[in-house]
């Protein structure tokens, strides 16, 4: 600063900004962000000035107001547009469409992931695809539209195969198996469940491994099958409670809402489990019904063939 450097001074506050970001200190961050991107302004720097944007938005989207967050990411992608940087245009479009499925504006989140993904094909960068396809299948989850959300998390699952990168595709196989799961596909999502949880336990990904182990808990449980569930079950409360240090209320309360839906599916999967034996049983009554106006119809032919 005493020796008047504005480039020098702006990439220093930047880098402090990004430090109290990384310790969760959100306020100085924005703090440090904002005045960073006014001296860029001053300099008509407006590579840097887009990079502030973003990550400006950022804070906004920790924070949850989304609707900031958007006007952040909006003002960054329009000047990565003017400069005609399709990886960056790419990525605030896949943080564009984060934001509008966070705000629950599904329509708007599908129109963004679909435009980055283009651009993304566009420039073969399969690592983005990937990361896309997988926001894709996400967002179909949330909308229940499963068929198609099992379609993009399995296109990803096999970038991710090529590429080789076993922490993700750990995630992407406990993703596909809860797409699975919710389908009644209850063999092959237990068998992605557990090839996931394989991979989570050799790369020591104890958040994965907790997903795995509520995972299974829940496939279990839908299928009445109590001892395996309560085994899960027990398992995903000790890793949580180990992560966590300790029960937080917030992890609880969202578990006993996780609950509720879990009794709600149960119900459901018996429901249809009923009706496929009502339906069965129907059919064997329309079948038994035929065959016996069948026999009596031969009975009185035969009847009438005598007389």
């Amino acid at each position: 600063m005493r020796t008047g450097k504005k480039t020098e001074v702006a990439n220093i506050m930047q880098k402090i900004g990004i430090v109290y970001f990384n310790l969760n200190d959100r306020k100085k961050a924005l703090l440090y962000y904002e005045q960073t991107l006014k001296v860029f302004q001053e300099l008509q720097f407006p590579i840097r000035e887009a990079e502030l944007y973003s990550n400006i938005g950022s804070i906004y989207f920790y924070w949850d107001e989304y609707l900031k967050a958007l006007e952040n990411y909006e003002l960054a992608y329009n000047i990565y547009k003017r400069l005609d940087n399709l990886p960056m245009i790419s990525n605030m479009c896949y943080l564009k469409g984060y934001a509008f499925y966070k705000n629950k504006n599904y329509d708007e989140s599908e129109r963004w992931f679909n435009e980055g993904l283009k651009i993304n094909q566009t420039i073969n960068n399969t690592n983005e695809v990937a990361k896309i396809y997988s926001a894709l299948g996400l967002l179909y989850f949330e909308e229940k539209v499963f068929n198609q959300s099992l379609k993009y998390y399995e296109l990803a699952l096999n970038i991710h195969k090529e590429i080789g990168d076993k922490i993700i595709i750990a995630q992407s196989l406990n993703n596909i198996g809860n797409v699975q799961k919710e389908l009644s596909k209850f063999k092959q999502a237990s068998e992605n469940f557990m090839s996931s949880l394989e991979l989570s336990l050799e790369m020591d990904l104890r958040l994965t491994q907790m997903d795995n182990y509520k995972s299974l808990y829940e496939l279990y449980y839908i299928q009445d099958k109590s001892k395996e569930a309560l085994t899960y079950y027990q398992k995903f409360v000790s890793l949580r409670d180990s992560i966590f240090n300790k029960t937080h209320s917030a992890v609880a309360e969202n578990f006993k809402i996780d609950e509720e839906l879990l009794l709600v599916k149960k119900q459901l999967s018996q429901k249809n489990r009923i009706l496929q034996y009502i339906f069965i049983a129907s059919i064997f009554v329309i079948v038994l019904l035929v065959v016996i106006i069948l026999l009596q119809r031969i009975k009185l032919r035969q009847l009438n063939l005598k007389q």
